[in-house]
């Protein structure tokens, strides 16, 4: 059986965001060059105006892969694995605004916190996605955030995954 791969959704706020400080540090620099500013001012806005467009070129390519025996959600800063017999629950879910970042660096997902779903990973570029529960030894928190475009269709198919992988040789499923 071949792996189904699910693109993220890319939410309006996101293109938004990065479309707009793309733009915007793309005109300083170009204002900066014409009226004979500094250059390493003018460097410093188109170095930014690049980074930040290679990290919004980065939002369209998060991959969910269902395989065989897991879960894959690949990203910018490498791929987060969960076996389907280590995954406790899977349920559509809108992450708020105002979850609280735990570390690491906040472009496309990492380590968050929110005082009602407690510690969780995301790889993310909407807020519209899936969380999906598991023990701590998978993932930080023992929760992955993620957001595929068709959220329904790419829940009915881990679903069937998890019933899968969850069935004996004769076909009866392990409780």
């Amino acid at each position: 059986m071949t792996n189904e791969v699910f693109k993220s959704e890319i939410s309006p706020l996101f293109k938004a965001l990065y479309g707009g400080l793309i733009t915007l540090f793309s005109v300083i620099a170009i204002f900066s060059f014409l009226y004979g500013i500094e250059i390493r001012l003018t460097t410093i806005f188109l170095v930014l105006a690049i980074s930040i467009a290679i990290i919004f070129y980065s939002g369209y390519q998060i991959r969910y892969e269902l395989t065989e025996e897991s879960l894959r959600a690949k990203w910018l800063f490498g791929t987060k694995k969960i076996e389907y017999k280590r995954i406790k629950d899977s349920k559509s879910h809108r992450i708020p605004h105002r979850s609280i970042r735990r570390f690491g660096i906040s472009l496309l997902g990492g380590h968050y916190s929110h005082g009602k779903i407690g510690k969780f990973y995301a790889i993310f570029t909407s807020n519209e996605g899936i969380l999906i529960k598991t023990d701590e030894s998978s993932i930080y928190g023992g929760q992955l955030f993620i957001s595929p475009v068709n959220p329904e269709n790419f829940l009915k198919k881990l679903e069937n995954k998890i019933i899968e992988e969850n069935k004996t040789a004769d076909g009866t499923l392990i409780p």
